[in-house]
């Protein structure tokens, strides 16, 4: 997997190139300004290095706080003596700074420049708080805009050697190189200039010469690596294209669901036109009109429940019908099929006048029917048993 570079001018690929067989390596970063934009550290960190991060702007130092809990955060300045200073600090940059004619070059191009009193700490200082005993530290980054000397002076550098030392070697915003200043420190301290990158120097200590071939050649293809920056316009590339499709697939199952309504719909009015013409088909059916005087016979029935007069109301309020559809059935004998149903039926309807005839409230039989009725109830026995011998 290539290595993803945070630094601002290359300073991770550099030693991680250098450092690469090291794992869980320690740092500390002097100046450390964002935790992971233009970080010297971030790619370190995240591949489980961990170290001292020294910033002493308040909103920077917070964000190290948060996001990197694993390391040593110290909110205060390095210089050559512990002391207080009046620091000036640059709002939403890596410019502030301990020099004073560096903040007024600053304040004369217009920048707004907030001046504050810290705590100043030595660097030697902090390797006896801070550094585990017999911890190796890796290397040792300083960008302090301008302060440079007095931090380096502040060290011990004969009982504290990083194995490499990269420092900010030029004045703040400019190319005008600035290192004759304090490279003698580190020079008398048998440490070997390796490497220059526009903005800064890299040294390697004499007992660890063995790192300076790695320092031959600035990034190229070979160190197999990619910007944040460009990871992060990918992220958001990507991020954007899983929104796109996913806001087409709702448009998708939105049209889905629109379309199977609509079929839902389709169909339903499809099987409505077809019972409407299966109903009107029966309707307008011989067997419908030849059933009629039965139909109205079953709906005669449905209402004698109510009916409290005995089986003479009953027999009264059916025998014309009765009578129809035997007459009907006698002058068409060649509706065989309908006659056998209709004389099932005619069967059922028996039953259920003798049930009705045999109810508590009513103290008539088929003997106490008037003459008629009994005419009439006899000439529909008469077609029944007919009708059965045939069939």
């Amino acid at each position: 997997m290539d290595m993803i570079s945070f630094a601002q001018n290359f300073e991770d690929v550099m030693l991680s190139r250098a450092l690469k067989g090291i794992q869980n390596g320690f740092y500390i970063d002097v100046g450390a300004a964002w935790p992971d934009y233009d970080s010297v550290t971030k790619a370190f960190y995240d591949q489980g290095w961990r170290g001292i991060n020294i910033e002493p702007n308040p909103v920077f130092h917070s964000q190290y706080a948060e996001v990197r809990a694993k390391d040593i955060n110290l909110a205060v300045a390095i210089g050559e003596i512990p002391t207080k200073l009046m620091m000036s600090f640059v709002k939403d940059t890596g410019l502030s700074t301990l020099n004073p004619t560096v903040a007024l070059q600053h304040s004369g191009q217009g920048r707004n420049i907030d001046e504050r009193e810290v705590d100043v700490t030595t660097l030697a200082v902090v390797w006896n708080e801070h550094v585990p005993e017999n911890q190796d530290v890796h290397f040792l980054k300083i960008d302090v805009e301008g302060f440079e000397a007095a931090a380096i002076r502040g060290n011990d550098w004969v009982k504290n050697r990083p194995w490499i030392v990269l420092v900010e070697a030029t004045i703040p915003m400019s190319q005008v190189e600035s290192y004759a200043t304090w490279e003698n420190v580190l020079t008398s301290a048998d440490y070997h200039f390796a490497y220059a990158d526009g903005l800064n120097r890299f040294y390697v200590a004499n007992e660890h010469n063995e790192l300076l071939d790695a320092f031959k050649y600035p990034p190229n293809v070979f160190d197999r690596f990619v910007l944040a920056s460009q990871v992060k316009l990918e992220s958001g590339l990507r991020e954007s294209q899983r929104a796109t499709q996913a806001a087409m697939h709702e448009r998708e199952e939105a049209m889905l669901g629109k379309e199977i309504a609509l079929s839902y719909k389709e169909q339903l009015e499809s099987d409505k036109n077809r019972l409407e013409l299966e109903l009107q088909s029966v309707y307008s059916s011989k067997s419908w009109r030849l059933t009629a005087p039965l139909r109205a016979t079953i709906g005669r029935l449905k209402s004698l429940h109510d009916i409290k007069d005995g089986q003479h109301n009953i027999f009264q309020s059916f025998r014309q019908q009765i009578r129809s559809l035997v007459y009907l059935l006698l002058r068409r004998p060649h509706v065989k099929s309908v006659a056998k149903r209709v004389l099932t039926i005619l069967r059922n309807l028996k039953r259920s006048i003798l049930r009705l005839a045999s109810k508590k409230d009513s103290e008539s039989t088929i003997d106490s029917m008037s003459l008629h009725a009994t005419q009439v109830y006899s000439a529909l026995q008469k077609v029944i048993n007919d009708t059965n011998k045939r069939v």
